[in-house]
């Protein structure tokens, strides 16, 4: 009666791991840029910057510094995801933003062309652009400052451990 009721216990975690590695590349890349959009659009930036290939980090803290204070999304609709390569090793998705600038209250419009990359378990954002509308969405600060690592160095220490490589205001 242990065994049956041991199989019986086992047979739903065997079929659900089965279910998850059996997520399609097509499925994996939706729900990246559903998750990421979702998270920058509701102000959830420190899971967004999970989802951004880890030496592009500082650059996407840079770009988006000012959203949550200054910068208040209003909407996001993503409008295209092509993607390309070898089962499907990278894609690009065309979102639009409605945001405005809190200290003039107008809302603005931005198309951004994001980049994604297949990754291990899933898809990373390696670059986003600004491809019309008002370019402020991405615009880095004046004064503040970012390093991105060197092509030929090794991640450093503070990329992996995911610490700010930024200089400015804190975070």
């Amino acid at each position: 009666m242990r065994v049956l009721s041991r199989f019986v216990l086992m047979v739903p975690i065997f079929f659900s791991a089965c279910i998850f590695q059996n997520i399609s590349p097509t499925e994996k890349l939706r729900d990246a840029v559903i998750g990421y959009n979702d998270a920058c659009r509701w102000n959830r930036l420190d899971l967004a910057v999970l989802m951004v290939d880890p030496p592009l980090r500082p650059k996407f803290r840079a770009e988006h510094h000012r959203w949550g204070k200054d910068i208040q999304i209003a909407d996001s609709e993503i409008l295209q995801v092509q993607v390309a390569g070898k089962e499907h090793a990278t894609a690009v998705a065309t979102v639009a933003y409605h945001w405005y600038d809190q200290r003039g209250m107008v809302i603005a419009e931005t198309v951004v062309l994001q980049r994604y990359e297949k990754r291990k378990g899933g898809y990373a954002v390696i670059g986003e652009e600004v491809i019309s509308g008002d370019a402020r969405l991405l615009e880095v600060p004046e004064g503040f400052e970012f390093e991105l690592p060197k092509e030929d160095d090794e991640a450093s220490p503070a990329v992996e451990r995911d610490e700010y490589a930024v200089r400015g205001e804190a975070h």
